[in-house]
């Protein structure tokens, strides 16, 4: 158990919310190519929305003991349905819909968050994220 005095507040602060020092956010971030092919997962998004959109700040299963580092840009994706008339046919590989991209702006071992730069239909948990080789 621990006490503190808070002297600024940037949102809301629940009754249990967990504190750390605060970190200024870095002013640039340089885009770096991905050395890996990488491909996670959206585990969550800031302030837990369940629909997540452009700017949002979200979380992702990877992290720099995978390879990922700062400044790498992301591919946003998920598995496209198939229409009645691809589930008649057997072998069918469908290509991911292209949601958005987002640009990594913070790495820890064994996750990251990354900010969503742009995006084209609502993002949510679960949806792909794989680093840009090109």
């Amino acid at each position: 158990m621990a006490t503190g005095e808070i002297d600024k507040a940037y949102q809301e602060i629940e009754r249990g919310a967990r504190l750390r020092p605060y970190q200024p956010a870095p002013a640039s971030i340089d885009l770096k190519r991905a050395n890996l092919a990488l491909t996670g997962t959206l585990i969550e998004a800031h302030d837990s929305k369940l629909a997540i959109s452009q700017y949002d700040i979200v979380y992702l299963d990877l992290g720099s003991d995978d390879g990922l580092q700062v400044g790498n840009l992301l591919n946003i994706t998920r598995p496209r349905d198939a229409s009645a008339m691809g589930l008649n046919t057997s072998g069918l590989k469908l290509p991911d819909v292209l949601l958005g991209a987002a640009v990594v702006i913070e790495t820890h071992p064994r996750a990251a968050s990354a900010l969503v730069l742009k995006i084209a239909e609502p993002l949510y948990r679960g949806d792909r994220m794989s680093t840009v080789m090109e």
